[in-house]
């Protein structure tokens, strides 16, 4: 009983820390992408309109260099394009073949979000996809551009997935004996736009190009639901945060953490696998049970040692009292 209460004891001070550290880790993983996320609203925003000036003096070329400029300060940024209303490349960073971007209002991985960004004020983060003429994975983001009030165009820009959290590497490692995991989801697609933790270039296209399964995103919304007490409108209003337990992909039980940001239309999540949390507990099992075991022993000689000095006065008392010290 005292092992098993010990033990109990133990997953419950786990679980304990656990939530609490994919609680912080989620809270510092969704401020840093949408403080990104803010920071580059304005940078598209400012440069876009530097830009729909040039091209309404038919100056646009003039201002590659200046993106050019800007890509070098900002490591996170694969690219620049800026684009007309009807989806069209105008002039873009000296990285990007303008005769090789496809439009934007008919390519299938922008469409949505451009006819968006067309309709919003805001910043509207894109479906992440591989863009040959950088070589690698990116998340695009867009602002329309308003000049004078009208709208003038699209301001587009591609940011690394490797890069969108600088201090992603020291948060995954904040307990080297457990791997945590880094999700930014698309809200309504349930497509993933961000993800950590997978190197195999498979894996990481079938995360970015695949729809979460329904019955995953059921379980998920439910338990939403029902932590929260919120419906699942009201929850995406407040930008609330709850951590439960449900399975991944793969059907393992994992910690989960999520916050959305509302802004974006975006969910952040950090979960860590239940299976992480066993090697400790196995530590802590098998030192409850050496202890419990050594305890036990001791016990168990002292009892043995004083039960046999009380056996050999009883037999000390016996042999006087039948033997007479005179004669023997």
């Amino acid at each position: 009983i005292y092992l098993c209460a010990s033990i109990i004891l133990k997953w419950d001070a786990l679980e304990s820390a656990s939530n609490k550290d994919i609680s912080y880790l989620n809270k510092v993983f969704s401020d840093t992408v949408r403080l990104t996320l803010d920071q580059y609203e304005t940078t598209l925003d400012v440069t876009g309109k530097r830009l729909a000036a040039s091209i309404s003096k038919g100056k646009q070329d003039a201002l590659v260099h200046t993106l050019d400029d800007i890509l070098d300060d900002n490591a996170q940024l694969a690219g620049f394009g800026y684009f007309d209303v009807d989806g069209n490349m105008i002039v873009g960073d000296s990285n990007i073949d303008k005769m090789q971007m496809p439009n934007l209002l008919k390519f299938e991985k922008s469409r949505d979000t451009f006819k968006a960004a067309l309709e919003s004020s805001n910043l509207i983060p894109g479906l992440t996809y591989y863009f040959d003429q950088v070589d690698s994975w990116i998340i695009p983001i867009r602002k329309s551009i308003h000049v004078n009030g009208q709208l003038s165009g699209v301001m587009t820009a591609g940011l690394l997935p490797d890069k969108l959290v600088p201090d992603l590497q020291k948060m995954e490692t904040l307990d080297e004996t457990k791997k945590y995991i880094f999700v930014l989801i698309h809200d309504d697609t349930y497509i993933t736009s961000f993800t950590s933790g997978f190197d195999d270039k498979e894996a990481i296209k079938k995360q970015y190009e695949t729809p979460y399964p329904d019955e995953l995103v059921d379980i998920h919304i439910s338990m939403v639901k029902k932590l929260s007490g919120l419906s699942l409108d009201e929850f995406r209003r407040g930008e609330h945060s709850i951590n439960y337990i449900a399975p991944d992909e793969g059907w393992n039980l994992q910690f989960v953490s999520v916050t959305y940001i509302a802004k974006y239309r975006m969910w952040s999540v950090v979960t860590l696998g239940l299976f992480d949390l066993l090697p400790e507990l196995v530590i802590s099992a098998l030192i409850y049970a050496i202890t419990f075991i050594a305890v036990f022993v001791i016990i168990y000689l002292l009892f043995r040692r004083n039960y046999r000095s009380i056996e050999n006065n009883q037999n000390t008392l016996l042999y006087q009292a039948c033997h007479d010290p005179m004669t023997g």
